[in-house]
C-alpha cells in the first residue's frame, strides 16, 4: 500500500469542500472505493475522493408530488 495514494478525513474534506463529518459517514457507508480503517482513522484513496458524486435526491414527497400536480393543473386550465 503506497500511503502517498491515500488521503485522511481532513484532506479529503478540503478536497472537495465538505464537513468532516460527512466523509467520516461516507468512509462508514463505503461509499469511497477503497476505504479503510486503521485504528480509529480512515485511509481514503485520493481518486475516490476526487470521483465522489454526491447520491441524487429520493422520490419526492407526497406534498411535493400533489403541489406539482396541482400547479400543473392551474396552468393547463389558464391556457
Amino acid at each position: 500500500m503506497d500511503l502517498s495514494e491515500y488521503v485522511d478525513v481532513h484532506e479529503a474534506a478540503s478536497l472537495i469542500n465538505r464537513k468532516e463529518s460527512l466523509i467520516r459517514t461516507l468512509c462508514q457507508q463505503g461509499r469511497f472505493p477503497g476505504v479503510t480503517k486503521v485504528g480509529k482513522s480512515w485511509l481514503i484513496p485520493r481518486s475516490s475522493v476526487l470521483s465522489y458524486a454526491p447520491a441524487k435526491r429520493g422520490p419526492k414527497s407526497k406534498h411535493e408530488l400533489i403541489s406539482n400536480t396541482l400547479a400543473t393543473l392551474k396552468s393547463q386550465e389558464k391556457n
